[in-house]
């Protein structure tokens, strides 16, 4: 399932910050760079586990992530955080190459809590409502560490309000990490603000 035209109109402007990476910066500029990574990131709602964790296009998130094709076994790791790593991996190919070496490559959500990327923020939803093309990541259980992680899809509209997701290792109706079973994939999801730990905004993020 793609974006539609109207979802992908009310996704936020915006222009890329990182100075002096290339002279073909200003160009990039003009791009709506949030609604790139976001189209990046719904192009794959949709693709589903074929076995439990497992599905050709799943083994490639996971070579975005340092478990390459070895790592755990397919019935103990989680995929959420390889998609996202894909996702960025994707999208920093096309846009800003010289920052591949700062991208994530770690298949657990609550890495990205502490993602040492050139000027990103991470934030609190109570510091910013959630903005397109933000990393976001989940806990459902009460503890103190993120289980999940996914990408905001559009800006949420207000602070109270559910937040539109695209999200691996899920499916519609999960109120948890994953919805389990062989019917998992990447699917757009509507999140409560309760369930949100952190935003992790690297698209222009001092806005």
């Amino acid at each position: 399932m793609k974006l539609t035209t109207r979802r992908i109109w009310r996704l936020a402007s915006c222009e890329i910050q990182f100075k002096n990476h290339g002279a073909d910066s200003m160009e990039r500029e003009k791009i709506n760079l949030r609604t790139e990574f976001v189209k990046i990131a719904a192009a794959e709602v949709g693709n589903m586990e074929m076995t439990p964790n497992r599905s050709p296009r799943i083994l490639q998130y996971r070579d975005a992530t340092a478990l390459g094709r070895n790592g755990l076994a397919d019935s103990s790791w989680f995929w959420c955080s390889a998609y996202v790593c894909w996702v960025v991996r994707e999208y920093l190919t096309k846009y800003s190459p010289e920052l591949l070496t700062h991208r994530m490559k770690s298949a657990r959500a609550n890495d990205w809590e502490t993602w040492k990327f050139p000027g990103v923020r991470i934030m609190n939803l109570s510091e910013s409502r959630a903005r397109a093309g933000d990393i976001i990541t989940f806990e459902f259980d009460g503890d103190p560490t993120a289980e999940h992680v996914g990408i905001v899809a559009e800006d949420q509209d207000k602070s109270t309000s559910n937040i539109l997701t695209i999200e691996g290792n899920t499916k519609p109706g999960s109120m948890a990490r994953d919805g389990g079973g062989r019917t998992d994939g990447v699917y757009e999801m509507s999140r409560a603000p309760r369930l949100v730990r952190k935003l992790v905004r690297f698209i222009n993020p001092n806005v």
